[in-house]
């Protein structure tokens, strides 16, 4: 620890380089996978497709069926494409990349020193389908303690910075209930921002919520992800008024988010939540 390094004081940000001030943040992407292998574990060692001017339209149309577009790896591309961010006066990316779904601490660290961005990166669990046997057999507390040293020690030297994005389905399952109630834990010791992929159900970000603050998490450290494809924007109001953060984080997806944007926003949004700042944007991209 420097004589610079501002962990010993209030509010500092932890990045895979080392602890930075918040003035130092700049423009941040708040939910992105810059290194990552989002393939399901069944289909993971198949056969990769080439992607083509012939296919790219139904690639992007039914991507989950061409093995190979879900893996993110090559330090090169992710450094460049970084660089461009930074060279148009971005600061931070947030990288979600949980346990699952491949972290990489190491990469990160090389990738940020390469394109001179912040990087921080999310301690904690995908979702089930994601997760083998070993993980899933896990007791909250063995999840805890992953996830509180993963904030402290760090993995490969490099320290997460923020906890999540924690995966959750529609129905939860047992493990995901754990592993919230480990993440309000984890938050409890260290302060730390919560940030959740919800399931596929209006009534998830509620149970997400309760469990949360059940187990003792200030909500207003906590962030709800995916809202471009969990609830319309009436309901979006009426979950950031719950005092939680909503995240609109498809915008390189989804042609409706930038529009849910601008009417969450506006003046008779959700400006009187408990929470005030209500609102974090992503591109959810690597």
């Amino acid at each position: 620890m420097t004589t610079d390094d501002p962990r010993p004081k209030a509010g500092y940000v932890e990045t895979v380089t080392g602890p930075i001030r918040p003035e130092d943040l700049g423009t941040t992407l708040m939910h992105e996978h810059i290194l990552c292998d989002l393939t399901p574990l069944a289909r993971r060692g198949a056969d990769e497709i080439e992607i083509t001017l012939d296919n790219i339209f139904d690639v992007n149309w039914r991507p989950n069926d061409y093995p190979g577009n879900h893996r993110l790896q090559d330090e090169t591309v992710a450094g460049r494409e970084c660089a461009w961010f930074r060279a148009a006066g971005g600061g931070t990316i947030v990288d979600v990349t949980t346990g699952g779904i491949v972290p990489d601490p190491a990469g990160l660290a090389r990738v940020a020193r390469a394109s001179g961005i912040n990087i921080v990166m999310g301690a904690g669990f995908y979702t089930e389908p994601f997760l083998d046997d070993d993980a899933l057999s896990l007791s909250e507390d063995a999840i805890f303690e992953i996830m509180l040293g993963q904030m402290r020690e760090g993995t490969e030297g490099v320290r997460c910075g923020i906890i999540g994005e924690i995966g959750c389905s529609w129905p939860l399952t047992p493990f995901e209930a754990r592993s919230l109630a480990a993440a309000a834990r984890t938050q409890k010791q260290t302060g730390a921002t919560i940030t959740v992929h919800p399931g596929r159900h209006p009534d998830a970000p509620y149970e997400i919520l309760d469990i949360l603050e059940k187990n003792g998490a200030d909500i207003a450290r906590v962030i709800i992800d995916h809202m471009d494809r969990t609830l319309e924007e009436p309901e979006v109001v009426a979950l950031a008024r719950h005092g939680c953060v909503v995240e609109y984080d498809f915008s390189a997806s989804n042609s409706r988010t930038t529009g849910s944007v601008f009417w969450i926003c506006r003046p008779t949004g959700c400006g009187s939540t408990r929470s005030g700042n209500c609102l974090t944007q992503g591109w959810e991209t690597g």
